[in-house]
Formats: C-alpha cells, sequence, structure tokens
C-alpha cells in the first residue's frame, strides 16, 4: 500500500508540475508580447548561470553601455567571454550562461539564456518550469535589436518534431522560442545558476541542449 501510495504521489506530483509551467507559459508568452508591443522590439536573454544575488539576474543581457540594450551589436559579440575578435564565432561560453549560435545566413545569429523576468517587469519565479529548472530562452539576434522592424517576424530558429521534420510553415523561420527542460534535466540549470546534468548529444533530449538553432518539440520526449 505504501509503494502505491508512492506511485499515486509521484504521478500526481508530475501532473502539478506540469500544469504550472503551463500556466507559466502562459505568462512569459503575453509578457514578451506587451514587451515588444513597449519596446518595438523583443528582450535579450539573461544568463543562464547568474545566481539570484548577482546583479545580471533575470535581466537583460547586452552591451553595457548600449541604451537600450542590444543584443545584436558587434561590441555585444566581441565582449569578453562571449566571442573573440574577428568575424567566426567563438565556442559556446559557458561561463557567461550565453550561448550565441549561426541562424541561417539571411538572419543572423542567435541568442540563447534564459527568461529575463525582471526586464519583463513579472516574478522571478516566471524563470523555472514546473520542475524547478531555468526555461531556455532562445532569440533571433537582430529581433532584439533597437530599430529592427520586428513586424517581419523572419527568424532564424527551426522547431522539429520527433521525427527531425519542422513544425513552422517556413522550416527555420521561427524568430524567438522559450521551453521547459521538463522531467529531463541533461544541460538544465537549477535556482542556483548550476548545470543539473551535462547534456548528452548522444540523447534525442540532446537537441535543446547542444545550443545550437535547432530545438525540438516532440510530444513524447524519447531518452
Amino acid at each position: 500500500m505504501i509503494s502505491g501510495a508512492s506511485i499515486l504521489y509521484k504521478n500526481y506530483d508530475s501532473i502539478v508540475s506540469a500544469q504550472e509551467t503551463i500556466d507559466k507559459n502562459l505568462v512569459i508568452r503575453n509578457a514578451i508580447k506587451e514587451f515588444v508591443s513597449r519596446n518595438g522590439r523583443y528582450p535579450c536573454p539573461a544568463p543562464l548561470n547568474a545566481p539570484p544575488d548577482s546583479i545580471r539576474y533575470g535581466r537583460e543581457d547586452s552591451t553595457p553601455a548600449a541604451s537600450p540594450p542590444d543584443c545584436d551589436s558587434p561590441a555585444y559579440y566581441n565582449e569578453a567571454g562571449i566571442r573573440g575578435t574577428g568575424p567566426v564565432l567563438a565556442p559556446p561560453s559557458s561561463s557567461r550562461g550565453i550561448f550565441i549560435t549561426p541562424g541561417r545566413a539571411t538572419t543572423g545569429n542567435i541568442i540563447i539564456g534564459t527568461i529575463p523576468t525582471r526586464s519583463l517587469n513579472i516574478s522571478d519565479d516566471n524563470m523555472y518550469d514546473g520542475h524547478g529548472m531555468r526555461y531556455v530562452y532562445a532569440i533571433t539576434a537582430r529581433m532584439a535589436s533597437p530599430g529592427y522592424d520586428v513586424s517581419h517576424d523572419i527568424g532564424g530558429i527551426d522547431i522539429q518534431d520527433e521525427n527531425g521534420q519542422s513544425l513552422s510553415s517556413t522550416p527555420g523561420h521561427v524568430a524567438y522560442s522559450f521551453f521547459s527542460p521538463g522531467i529531463d534535466r541533461r544541460g538544465a540549470y537549477n535556482h542556483e545558476g548550476v548545470v543539473i546534468e551535462s547534456c548528452d548529444t548522444t540523447k534525442d533530449a540532446g537537441e535543446n541542449c547542444d545550443n545550437d538553432n535547432v530545438f525540438s518539440a516532440a510530444l513524447l520526449k524519447r531518452y
């Protein structure tokens, strides 16, 4: 009976966590929509690894001197810890908690981090899914640049199903994406900004933690 009760509790806990994630998804989506309406651009991501007591926690990561923030400027890409000098992207900076990867040739780079809750004026609790892991937020960099016409809404992100088929009407044209790591802990960051489990790209779930411009939105996640 104890074993049975334990299984039932775990199932109930999973349902509650899933519902909490769904509720937060709506809050985040609406906050981003309002941000775009107010600012004429999308927000830059916040660092995935910033601890709660850090000044970078929940805030857009961008060129420090830029006002408004701009995460699609050469100064930002060349900032220490993000990108080396020259036109070629440096390897992702795990120390920075922000990742830059090429999108499609015509759309420029993709910036990957977490939800900038404080820049969106929402509770920091919305940075975490129902399982207590930080959301991943990816944006086509030029869409977070002041002066760019976001009404074009043509991005460089591709979202695929479990069979590798694009879920957008035009593959690789998604402007932004945010998602919960869910029950898969690989590559996920906890409340303190520490990676819970290293990313394993040999598994299907590795598509969402390899820091490229392709993400998976499978109904049934295979590990």
